[in-house]
């Protein structure tokens, strides 16, 4: 995220636009408060962030979490894909990260929750390719919504936008699978492939 604000700000990018809103307090560790760092980020440097959820109650919780910079904020509710495909002002930073990866369920298949850490590892060492051709029916909800969202969102991006997609690389090839491909397929490089995937328009 911060290699990403710096990018945004090195570009003269003010409009950040969010899909999945921060939903819990103090979650830094879990679902994560991305909500919190661009809207903060929006207020201070004359930005705006929207931020898009399809759950109101996530969205009230956002709301109250992030109500010092409500001014730098506009809150939707709606289904990510329908509000991209009806949206029309250009989007300088996009953030995918709404509909939670499957982590939790894959894990089942070698062993559980308990023993995270090396679970996870035994996941990551069947390969995603593995994991895509066995567990499909999975992970496909996940990885199909954040392809849709990716498509959906390529005509409000232009040659100085930014990609940012959260769960990158978790086994299974995460959330963003099928949306790096939409991105590779549209030209796009990849800066950063790590939990967090960033991509630019050269």
């Amino acid at each position: 995220m911060k290699l990403a604000l710096e990018l945004l700000e090195l570009r003269g990018g003010t409009r950040i636009l969010e899909t999945g809103c921060a939903r819990q307090v103090d979650n830094w560790e879990g679902d994560g408060m991305s909500s919190l760092v661009w809207g903060e980020w929006a207020a201070t440097h004359n930005g705006h962030l929207t931020t898009v959820d399809a759950d109101p109650g996530n969205l009230d919780t956002c709301r109250t979490l992030t109500a010092e910079w409500a001014d730098a904020i506009t809150y939707v509710h709606d289904d990510s894909v329908h509000y991209m495909g009806t949206h029309t002002e250009p989007v300088d930073l996009l953030y995918l990260d709404s509909y939670d990866y499957p982590l939790i369920d894959l894990l089942e298949f070698v062993g559980g929750y308990q023993d995270f850490a090396v679970n996870v590892a035994k996941l990551h060492a069947l390969g995603d390719d593995y994991i895509v051709e066995h567990h499909w029916d999975v992970i496909a909800s996940s990885q199909k919504h954040a392809e849709r969202e990716m498509l959906a969102a390529l005509p409000l991006l232009h040659d100085r936008s930014l990609v940012l997609i959260d769960d990158a690389n978790l086994p299974g090839g995460g959330k963003a699978r099928l949306a790096r491909t939409v991105l590779a397929d549209a030209g796009w490089t990849c800066l950063l492939d790590a939990y967090q995937t960033l991509w630019e328009k050269p």
